[in-house]
């Protein structure tokens, strides 16, 4: 007798592998967006590369939710272009450090030739090698003495940049 031709089963749906197939791919997204984000946050980034004039601010220490205007204790511009470069060159290296609480004692406005700008805040020098400064929110740090050099060499007293207080 000859075999008659029955209807085949619908395909079976395994859960298991498509559920990993599944995690593996937001695993791989989420490590990407991770990765990339990472590599853009940990140095700090700028409007612009080439600065015409940079701005300096310091002013004494006070609490970070002061209402009143900031003590002034210095005021300059730096307007050599080479002077401002090698500034923005320095702070281009700082990496990025955890925050802390500390408000900032100065104020680098940095404007650059395509009209943008950015502020860089200054954070108090502690006990470390370090100086710290904030761009956005996010705070990073560089060899003081590679700052300090940079700026004093562009005509600011580094003198008036306070120390923390703790």
């Amino acid at each position: 007798m000859p075999r008659m031709a029955t209807a085949t089963a619908t395909g079976h749906y395994d859960k298991s592998k498509a559920l990993l197939a599944t995690s593996l791919a937001v695993l791989a997204f989420v490590t990407v967006i991770l990765v990339v984000g990472w590599w853009f946050i940990r140095k700090p980034h700028f409007n612009g590369t080439r600065p015409v004039s940079i701005s300096v601010l310091l002013h004494a220490p006070r609490p970070v939710n002061a209402t009143s205007p900031p003590v002034e204790l210095l005021t300059v511009t730096i307007t050599s272009e080479q002077s401002c470069s090698n500034v923005l060159a320095v702070l281009n290296q700082g990496s990025l450090s955890r925050d802390h609480t500390c408000a900032p004692v100065g104020t680098l406005n940095v404007k650059f030739a395509n009209g943008k700008t950015n502020e860089v805040h200054l954070l108090a020098t502690h006990k470390s090698d370090d100086a710290e400064f904030r761009v956005g929110v996010l705070k990073y740090k560089v060899l003081r003495e590679k700052l300090y050099a940079a700026l004093s060499a562009a005509g600011v007293d580094i003198s008036k940049i306070p120390l923390a207080g703790h």
